[in-house]
């Protein structure tokens, strides 16, 4: 079978790939950091309680205050001027 006849379906299912892999990584990053900060092997670190901390917490990632370093100034002091 061939995939021409799906057209812009194969490309959204590409993408769908796409932001399932990013999430998937997103929630190992969250794992590998929770497991530093707390002196805890990953391996001891469930993927799926980490989604499920990830989804019962989510709001306060949505009200959480930026980080208090200036990004600007680390900009303009590495592109030359």
């Amino acid at each position: 079978m061939s995939l021409e006849r799906f057209g812009s379906n194969c490309r959204w299912h590409g993408r769908e790939v796409g932001a399932i892999m990013l999430a998937h990584n997103l929630i190992w990053q969250l794992m590998h950091e929770a497991g530093e900060a707390e002196d805890v092997p990953v391996e001891r670190i469930g993927f799926k309680g980490t989604i499920q901390t990830v989804l019962a917490h989510g709001y306060r990632f949505k009200t959480a205050a930026p980080p208090s370093s200036d990004l600007t100034s680390t900009a303009s002091c590495c592109n030359g001027s």
